[in-house]
């Protein structure tokens, strides 16, 4: 636990220290990313069993230090901080996600948003659910644990956008879910990297979007 803080404060203090000196000492165009805008009020609390499908994609916003990081560390949308698949297993559907300390995980949908409201359904166009379904459960058996050093070449070690991410591409056998963001050197795949793109079709969220 002590390590991985000690990881993301280093990842952070660089990253603040990389955009000071970008924004002070060196010209050059920059790029700014659009931040959506929604409603203060959510329109749902919880996602519609009915339009859930398996390999659908639920993102949640949390609020503590190390899921804040996380969610600033995007480089598109900076509005949520973890990432799950959704999954059937006995007639049931539930989220398929990896923890720090548990490994992989299967949770009830209502358990893993019952802290949150902010959150989202998003679906990968191309992706047979069945197949999707197997490949994720097949990731139970894997004895993957969490990756505290947030590195994309191990795959005995994940961190939680890099297993949907890994369960997607493994499912079609191609480079569909990429890692766009550079830093310090190496590649993450971040939180928006699984949504902003021209894969995905929103099914649902918690809260309505309204114009810039």
């Amino acid at each position: 636990m002590k390590k991985r803080y000690y990881i993301l404060l280093v990842l952070f203090s660089i990253g603040f220290l990389y955009l000071f000196y970008n924004a002070f000492f060196i010209e050059k165009k920059k790029v700014f990313y659009k931040q959506n805008l929604y409603e203060n009020v959510s329109i749902l609390r919880y996602p519609h069993s009915q339009y859930l499908q398996e390999g659908d994609i639920i993102f949640r916003r949390m609020y503590d230090v190390e899921s804040t990081m996380a969610c600033k560390f995007s480089e598109g949308e900076k509005r949520y901080s973890h990432v799950g698949m959704i999954v059937s297993q006995n007639n049931k559907k539930w989220v398929l996600h990896i923890l720090p300390n548990q490994g992989v995980v299967l949770t009830q949908i209502k358990i893993f948003l019952a802290q949150t409201k902010v959150w989202a359904i998003y679906r990968y166009k191309e992706l047979e659910p069945s197949k999707l379904n197997r490949m994720a459960l097949s990731y139970l058996h894997k004895n993957i644990a969490f990756d505290d050093n947030y590195d994309l070449k191990t795959k005995d070690f994940l961190y939680c956008t890099e297993m949907i991410q890994d369960i997607i591409n493994s499912t079609l056998n191609k480079n569909y879910v990429k890692a766009t963001k550079k830093f310090v050197g190496r590649q993450f795949v971040t939180i928006s990297d699984m949504y902003e793109n021209n894969q995905t079709t929103l099914i649902e969220r918690s809260h309505r979007q309204v114009s810039n």
